[in-house]
């Protein structure tokens, strides 16, 4: 499996917008292929958010950064502060 950790800055004051952003996020995820889960983090005080999300396969994670791409800019677009920043790895399950 593989997880996306996507950051990005809306600044100070925007925490309404973030959340109804995180949302939407959730809901397009849910409807693709390999998602298995996603959870959101934020400062509030400094407007900075971003999530994690897991995938079934690196191909199922990339195609997720293409198809979240409409839902930034339509919901995030003016307020954006620069450019999101976003890492795929590979997870490691330790053996129990």
């Amino acid at each position: 499996m593989y997880v996306r950790i996507s950051n990005f800055t809306l600044g100070p004051g925007t925490r309404n917008a973030a959340e109804s952003l995180a949302d939407e996020v959730n809901r397009a995820y849910r409807a693709l292929p390999g998602f298995r889960s996603v959870q959101f983090y934020a400062d509030f005080d400094k407007g900075e958010y971003g999530g994690l999300s897991v995938w079934q396969t690196r191909t199922d994670a990339d195609n997720a950064g293409q198809a979240l791409k409409p839902i930034m800019e339509q919901k995030a677009g003016a307020l954006l502060k620069g450019t999101p920043s976003v890492q795929t790895f590979e997870l490691y399950e330790p053996k129990t």
